[in-house]
């Protein structure tokens, strides 16, 4: 992430902003729009949410996805065809 974003505040952003930063779109993860969503709807309450939150947020989510994908045996890796 650029360090300029660090320390802003999700609701000085814009969607186009939070999109570029993966913090909104098809692919985000649910808890990530969540907390987006929360801090966007109530600023006053949520105003010290800022993007190196989301941040933390977004890559534990991903570590606990992986965590869990690869201690179940059913799940599959998908490879893209070459």
């Amino acid at each position: 992430m650029d360090p300029a974003h660090l320390n802003k505040n999700i609701f000085d952003l814009s969607d186009a902003e939070l999109i570029a930063l993966g913090f909104l779109g098809e692919n985000v993860a649910p808890g990530v729009k969540r907390i987006i969503d929360k801090a966007k709807a109530d600023p006053d309450r949520l105003c010290t949410v800022t993007c190196f939150v989301v941040d933390c947020l977004k890559s534990n989510e991903a570590e606990t996805l992986y965590s869990e994908l690869s201690n179940d045996s059913d799940a599959r890796t998908v490879v893209a065809p070459t």
